[in-house]
């Protein structure tokens, strides 16, 4: 994709202004794989604790069946421009029956994956415990077509009680 929309020309490109950092070298480019790997940035950790993205914005934990989730932290000031239009980020929290519970959208194909497995079935619904916080889902967006859709979009207080 990067290629395709120009923004690289192969391994030795440049990507200037990457997520906080001055630039980033490609250094290789995989196979596809025809799955959501196809959509990472793979870097080396000290590359990546430079990202201003990773230390601010994204929280990666593994799900009990090995399975790698990433929250997105957001806030009034963060959210993607695709999703701008669906989370609402002067509403973070619901109260239900006097328990709180964090707004959380969660993209395409990680809501698919959850629902297959009946964590949750539609809007509105809520999971109480998911990694140390109650949530409530009150975004399901559209595909994307990108690393967004596998993500999990929750207010940055989420970090607080976040248990991995």
């Amino acid at each position: 994709m990067m290629i395709e929309e120009g923004l690289i020309k192969g391994v030795g490109s440049d990507i200037p202004e990457f997520f906080g950092l001055p630039s980033v070298k490609v250094v290789g480019i995989l196979t596809p794989t025809g799955t959501v790997v196809d959509d990472y940035h793979f870097t080396s950790l000290a590359t990546f604790a430079g990202l201003t993205a990773a230390k601010q914005d994204i929280l990666v934990a593994e799900s009990p069946l090995g399975d790698l989730k990433i929250f997105y932290l957001y806030d009034s000031n963060n959210i993607p421009s695709q999703l701008k239009t669906i989370i609402d980020p002067l509403k973070p929290t619901y109260t239900i029956d006097g328990i709180n519970y964090l707004s959380t959208y969660i993209g395409y194909g990680e809501a698919k994956m959850m629902s297959d497995e009946k964590l949750f079935s539609q809007k509105y619904d809520t999971i109480k415990g998911f990694f140390g916080n109650n949530i409530i889902i009150t975004g399901l967006p559209k595909k994307t077509f990108t690393g967004l859709d596998m993500m999990h979009f929750v207010p940055k207080v989420f970090r607080d009680n976040f248990q991995k």
